[in-house]
């Protein structure tokens, strides 16, 4: 029973970086760190690197939803091939093992989704205020 608590250890690591992603995109969004005294030109550089920081995360968690997977699918290879004599009580370790990158798999693709949309809410806001500033200050 080794090698599918190995298996649950690596999806359970895998959602639990993708849940600090989360929270990570979360105080984005909500502009956790917005200074009033910057001027235009570090506000600008501060969005780019929020944006480049939302798009880093969602395409970390997408792999570590791949890694839980292959994790599990490797972990359940493994105990298919560790010498055993094949018969259904030797069957359990690899089910298990595949269930638990399964699972890690599934919970990073829900946290994906969420961080998706995080960033997809965060750049709608952010387009809206330059339209405004723009209307704003109209052409001169």
């Amino acid at each position: 029973m080794l090698i599918p608590a190995g298996a649950g250890a690596l999806s359970a690591l895998c959602v639990w970086f993708s849940w600090s992603a989360l929270r990570r995109c979360r105080a984005i969004e909500q502009g956790v760190g917005d200074a009033d005294e910057l001027d235009a030109v570090e506000l600008e550089l501060s969005a780019r690197e929020r944006a480049l920081q939302l798009g880093l995360a969602k395409r970390n968690v997408q792999a570590l939803g791949r890694a839980a997977l292959f994790g599990g699918t490797g972990f359940s290879f493994l105990a298919l091939t560790g010498g055993r004599a094949y018969d259904l009580a030797n069957l359990l370790p690899p089910l298990l093992s595949f269930g638990a990158g399964m699972a890690g798999w599934a919970a990073c693709g829900e946290i994906h989704r969420r961080v998706g949309s995080l960033a997809d809410t965060w750049r709608r806001g952010r387009r809206e205020r330059a339209r405004g500033q723009a209307t704003r200050s109209g052409p001169v």
